[in-house]
C-alpha cells in the first residue's frame, strides 16, 4: 500500500515529450516499456488508473461521501470519507486511510455508458451494473507505474492497479457527468464469483469526482486541468453469506389516513441510523427491503426501532424466517427486534399500528417537508364569534407534531381553520395536503372542518419548504469549441450532486448547461467542479476565468465556490476556458498540490482624474507541488482605459478585465505583473484581483486580493510624483 499508481502515457502525451530533451524522451520511453499493451488508447490522452484492495472487515474500509441505503456492501463500512466534495481520489489518500487493505491483482473492471441499480444478486448481495458496456475491460496488475494528473511518471510504483488510456467514444462520454460509468467485474459477474467462487465480498468503489454513494457503479469524469484520474475498488475476504431482512409496516386506521413511520437501527446504513415508511393516503401498508450480510460468530445482530408516532399504537410485531435458520427477538413494549440473520434466509418483521383518536374536539396535526418550523393556527366559528388558537412546531421533517393547546374542546358546528406560516428570506412555504379524519381536502385555506358532539376530529397539515437559491452555469470557450461537464455538490447537510454540461458551438459566445435542475435549492455553500473540456485535440484546454453574478471568483483544478445567502440566493456563473495549442512544458517530480497566494499594492494612494495608476500585482506558490496553468484575473470597479500589464513570465491581454495565462510557477516560486491603468471617474477606485491554477490547492477560495486610490477631481491638488515603472 505504500505503493501508488498508473500505467501508460498514450501516444498524445508522447507526443508531447517527443521535442523535450534526450535525457526526459529517455525516461519516458523505459516508463512506456514498463506499461501493458492493453493500456494503450487511441490518442485522446485522457487517463484512468483503476486499482482494487483487499480488506479483511469492512470496517477497514471508509465510507463514501453519502452514508445512505444505496451503499451496497453486506455491513456498514468504517470512517467517514477524508474527501471533500468535488475532490479527485487519491492513491495517496487512500493508502493513508485504507492501511489494512491489500493490493488485489487479477480485478477486472468494466465501463459502460449507463447503469441498472441491483440489477445482479447472489449469495455475495445485489450489486449494480454498467449498461452498454465497452470493449477491452482492463485488468489489474500486480504492478504499474504511476502517473501524476496530467499523465507524467512520477518514478513510484502502484500494486494492484492498471492505467488505459480512454477511447474516443469513452473520451466524448467523459466530459458530460453521468455518461460514463465504471463497475467492479462484469455486467454478468461483478464479484468474479465464478473465477474465485465464494472469496470476495463488495466493499466500496469511488471514481475519479464521483465518491457519493455506496454501490458498485460510479462514474468517470476529468477535473479541468487533468488528464489522469483513479478508481479505487474495495474488497473484503473472506464475505458473509448475504440474507434479506424485510421491515413491513402495516396500519388500522380510518380510510384515507396518511402517516410516516420512522425507525432506528444498525439496520439503515443511513447516517443517523434512520429509515422512514411512509404509508399514503388509501394505502394501509410500506415496507423496505435490506441486503445484509449474515450474523457470524462475535456480530451483533440486526436491529430495528419504531419511533411510535402521536395518536398511534403499536397492536404487533412479528418476524418471520422464510428458511426457520434465522432467530428474531422482538419486544412489543420497546417497538424493537434483533435478528441473527442466517445465510440465504428471509426474514419479514411486520410492525402493526392502530391509529387511536383523541377523545374529543379537534386535534391540528403539522407535518413539514423540506424544513422544520413554527406554524400558528386560528379555528374560527362559521356562526361568529372569537377565534380559538393554537400553535405546533416541527423538529424532525416527515414526523407530525400535534398543536397545543390540543385538542380544542369546540362546540358543535361548522369552523373556518388558518393558519400562519413561519417567515424565511430562504424560501417560502405552501400548504401542500390536508386531511381531516381520513378524509382529503383541498390544500386551500380556509379549511372547512365539521364538530360533531362527542366525537373527536383529526386535521392533518402538510407544508412544504420551497428554498429559493439558484445556480446557473454557462460556458465560454476560446481558440476552439468544446462540450464541458460540471458538478455542483454542497458542503453542507445531506449529500448529494447536480450534474449538467454545455457545449459551445461558436467561441466567445456563452453556452447555458442544462442537465438536471439546479434551482430550489437550500442556500449554504456549493462547489463547482468543471470537468476537462473535449475534444482535447492536439493541445490542451486551461481554465482561465470563472465570473459569478459578474464578479471573477479564485479557482483551483477546474474547482470554484459560491455561496448562496438571503442577501444573493441566486448566482450565475460562467466558465471561460482557453485551448492552448503549446506543448505541455515538463512538471518537476513532487505532491501535486500547490498553495498560491495573491497580493497587489498600489504606488500611489490617490491620484488626479486624468492620471494613471501603477499596481504591483504578486502571485507566489508556497508549495508544495508545482502551480500548472496559472491564471490571474484583476478587474476594476469602474471604468479605466489599460496602459499596460507586463508579466515577469506568460501573456496577459490588453483589455479590461486583465487576464493573464502565468504557466508554471514552482514550489516556493512567485511571479509578478506591471500594471498601469487609467480611471475614468471620481470617488474611490477598487481593483480586485483572483487566482486560478490547474493544480489542486486546498485553499484556493483565499486567492485573492482588493486594492482601493482615491481618484479626485481636477484642480484638487497637486499631481503626485509618479516613480519609474516599466514592468
Amino acid at each position: 500500500m505504500n505503493s501508488l499508481a498508473a500505467p501508460p502515457v498514450a501516444r498524445a502525451v508522447w507526443r508531447r515529450f517527443a521535442r523535450a530533451r534526450a535525457l526526459v524522451i529517455l525516461a519516458v520511453l523505459c516508463v512506456l516499456l514498463a506499461l501493458p499493451a492493453a493500456a494503450l488508447g487511441a490518442g485522446t490522452g485522457l487517463l484512468v488508473t483503476f486499482a482494487a484492495r483487499v480488506c479483511p472487515n469492512y470496517t477497514d474500509i471508509t465510507a463514501n461521501r453519502a452514508r445512505n441505503d444505496i451503499q451496497e456492501s453486506l455491513r456498514d463500512l468504517g470512517a467517514d470519507t477524508p474527501y471533500q466534495p468535488g475532490q479527485a481520489m487519491d492513491p495517496a489518500v487512500e493508502a493513508e486511510h485504507q492501511p489494512n487493505c491489500a493490493p488485489l491483482p487479477g480485478w477486472t473492471f468494466t465501463l459502460g455508458t449507463g447503469y441498472k441499480t441491483r440489477a445482479v444478486s447472489g449469495p455475495w448481495g445485489s450489486l449494480s451494473i454498467v449498461t452498454g458496456p465497452f470493449a477491452g475491460a482492463p485488468v489489474t496488475q500486480d504492478s504499474t507505474a504511476l502517473l501524476d494528473t496530467v499523465g507524467r511518471p512520477t518514478g513510484q510504483s502502484i500494486a494492484g492497479a492498471t492505467t488505459v488510456e480512454l477511447t474516443q467514444a469513452q473520451a466524448q462520454a467523459a466530459a458530460r457527468p453521468n455518461s460514463l460509468w465504471v463497475q467492479g467485474g462484469t455486467p454478468s459477474d461483478p464479484i468474479l464469483n465464478e473465477p474465485h467462487p465464494g472469496e470476495y465480498g463488495f466493499g466500496a468503489l469511488r471514481c475519479a469526482i464521483d465518491d457519493l454513494n455506496g454501490d458498485n457503479v460510479e462514474w468517470v469524469g476529468f477535473p479541468t486541468g487533468t488528464t489522469h484520474v483513479f478508481c479505487f475498488a474495495y474488497y473484503v475476504q473472506p464475505p458473509p453469506t448475504s440474507g434479506t431482512i424485510i421491515i413491513r409496516k402495516q396500519i388500522q386506521a380510518p380510510a384515507g389516513t396518511a402517516e410516516s413511520f420512522s425507525f432506528r437501527g444498525n439496520l439503515s446504513f443511513n447516517g443517523d441510523g434512520m429509515f422512514t415508511l411512509p404509508i399514503a393516503s388509501g394505502q394501509t401498508s410500506a415496507q423496505q427491503t435490506f441486503i445484509r450480510g449474515q450474523t457470524r460468530p462475535g456480530e451483533p445482530p440486526w436491529t430495528a426501532q419504531e419511533i411510535i408516532p402521536p395518536n398511534w399504537r403499536l397492536s404487533g410485531l412479528t418476524c418471520t424466517s422464510q428458511t426457520g435458520a434465522s432467530h428474531s427477538v422482538v419486544s412489543l413494549a420497546t417497538a424493537s427486534l434483533a435478528t441473527t440473520l442466517a445465510p440465504a434466509d428471509t426474514v419479514t418483521c411486520t410492525y402493526t399500528d392502530e391509529f387511536v383518536p383523541p377523545p374529543g374536539g379537534l386535534l391540528i396535526r403539522k407535518i413539514t417537508l423540506g424544513a422544520t418550523g413554527h406554524f400558528g393556527f386560528s379555528v374560527a366559528p362559521a356562526s361568529g364569534g372569537a377565534p380559538f388558537s393554537a400553535s405546533a412546531t416541527t423538529i424532525e421533517e416527515g414526523l407530525a407534531a400535534d398543536a397545543v393547546p390540543g385538542p380544542l374542546s369546540l362546540p358543535a358546528g361548522s369552523y373556518s381553520l388558518t393558519e400562519s406560516s413561519p417567515h424565511s428570506h430562504a424560501g417560502r412555504w405552501s400548504l401542500t395536503a390536508v386531511s381531516c379524519n381520513g378524509h382529503t381536502l383541498a390544500p386551500a385555506e380556509p379549511i372547512k372542518v365539521s364538530i360533531s358532539s362527542g366525537a373527536a376530529t383529526v386535521c392533518t397539515l402538510t407544508n412544504t419548504f420551497e428554498p429559493l437559491g439558484a445556480i446557473t452555469l454557462a460556458k465560454i470557450t476560446r481558440g476552439s469549441t468544446a462540450t464541458t461537464g460540471f458538478v455542483i455538490s454542497p458542503t453542507f447537510g445531506e449529500q448529494g450532486q447536480i450534474h449538467q454540461s454545455a457545449t459551445t458551438t461558436h467561441e466567445g459566445v456563452p453556452a447555458n448547461a442544462s442537465g438536471d435542475p439546479s434551482h430550489h435549492l437550500v442556500l449554504g455553500r456549493y462547489v463547482i467542479q468543471e470537468t476537462t473540456p473535449e475534444p482535447v485535440g492536439s493541445g490542451q484546454w486551461v481554465l482561465s476565468a470563472v465570473q459569478c453574478n459578474g464578479h471573477y471568483l479564485p479557482f483551483a483544478s477546474g474547482q470554484a465556490t459560491v455561496t448562496l445567502t438571503t442577501g444573493s440566493p441566486s448566482q450565475h456563473c460562467v466558465f471561460t476556458n482557453t485551448h492552448l495549442t503549446a506543448p505541455l512544458p515538463p512538471l518537476p517530480p513532487g505532491p501535486d498540490e500547490a498553495d498560491l497566494s495573491v497580493s497587489k499594492r498600489a504606488r500611489q494612494a490617490a491620484v488626479i482624474l486624468g492620471s494613471s495608476v501603477d499596481y504591483v500585482l504578486t502571485v507566489q506558490n508556497h508549495g508544495p507541488g508545482t502551480a500548472q496553468d496559472v491564471v490571474v484575473v484583476d478587474q476594476p470597479s469602474g471604468p479605466a482605459t489599460l496602459v499596460f500589464a507586463h508579466p515577469s513570465q506568460g501573456s496577459c491581454s490588453h483589455t479590461l478585465p486583465i487576464r493573464c495565462l502565468l504557466g508554471q510557477i514552482a514550489p516556493g516560486g512567485r511571479a509578478v505583473i506591471a500594471i498601469r491603468m487609467t480611471p475614468h471617474a471620481v470617488g474611490p477606485f477598487t481593483n480586485g484581483v483572483v487566482g486560478g491554477a490547474a493544480t489542486p490547492d486546498p485553499s484556493y477560495a483565499g486567492d485573492k486580493a482588493f486594492t482601493t486610490v482615491h481618484v479626485k477631481p481636477p484642480g484638487s491638488g497637486s499631481h503626485p510624483h509618479f516613480p519609474s515603472f516599466t514592468g
